[in-house]
């Protein structure tokens, strides 16, 4: 049977400041701002979401956040002049998350610049691939034009949930792996994927390079990935779904060359 995939944790790190009860004229409630863009991702199965406003009554704060801390899957940082003045934020938070990253923990850390933040502040980050792109904070964009790079900041971490979720199943499954076979890219595939869809009774799980699935120059063909996967749905179709149990695909794209189906990983040489 499949495993369920997991549900990546999100853990947002943010300051009060930036998250007023009473906002003035102007301002913006940010901790709401970014939550409510990931919220489809929550409703529909893709991520967990913790922060700290969640603990309850009683619960004994400082244990539960390093707990969740060192727990998560992606730790966004909101980033403003308030976060990075925090010591909690600098001193706890951020340097729990780089010392699971020096331990090769598979956590990502993901800044989402807010508001404009000294240079001097934006050095405890500067390594990271700041979000929205180039590190143009979120208030200096119209209206209109922050939604969209608040959906598409939204729509690239529910991404990266899906290859930690993607990872994690195969992972979890290691002791199920099949055989591997070797995909030549972009040639014939056809005898190599049928004899794959026969022999090997699991979930099929895709995950591959965006060039990988570019067509071939001068044409107007498929992708190498978009011709597998094709090939893989007309040997379902010819086996009929009842006969085979390999029938849930998940598509997901990551930065490395290796292709994984299922259990059993394919390598495009």
């Amino acid at each position: 049977m499949p495993t369920e995939p997991k549900k990546p944790l999100i853990v947002i790190s943010y300051a009060h400041a930036d998250e007023p009860e009473q906002p003035a004229e102007g301002e913006v409630k940010w901790l709401s701002f970014v939550t409510g863009y990931l919220r489809p991702a929550i409703k529909h199965g893709a991520v967990k979401l913790w922060i700290d406003r969640l603990m309850p009554g009683g619960a004994d704060w400082e244990r539960e956040i390093e707990r969740k801390l060192r727990a998560c899957d992606i730790f966004i940082l909101l980033v403003s002049r308030h976060s990075l003045s925090s010591d909690y934020v600098v001193d706890k938070e951020i340097k729990i998350i780089r010392e699971r990253q020096a331990k090769g923990e598979p956590v990502h850390f993901y800044p989402l610049v807010l508001t404009p933040t000294p240079k001097i502040a934006l050095d405890r980050v500067h390594d990271k691939n700041l979000r929205p792109r180039d590190g143009k904070p979120l208030s200096d964009y119209s209206l209109n034009e922050r939604y969209r790079r608040m959906s598409d900041a939204a729509d690239e971490i529910a991404e990266i949930a899906g290859e930690i979720a993607a990872f994690t199943t195969l992972k979890n499954s290691a002791s199920g792996l099949a055989s591997s076979i070797a995909i030549p890219s972009q040639q014939s595939t056809h005898g190599e994927v049928s004899e794959f869809v026969r022999s090997t009774p699991r979930s099929v799980y895709v995950s591959y390079r965006r060039t990988d699935d570019e067509p071939p120059p001068r044409t107007s063909g498929d992708g190498f990935v978009s011709h597998l996967r094709k090939e893989l749905m007309w040997e379902l179709k010819q086996l009929g779904a009842r006969a085979h149990p390999m029938r849930c695909f998940g598509w997901t794209k990551l930065k490395s060359r290796r292709v994984t189906l299922g259990m059993t990983p394919v390598t495009i040489s």
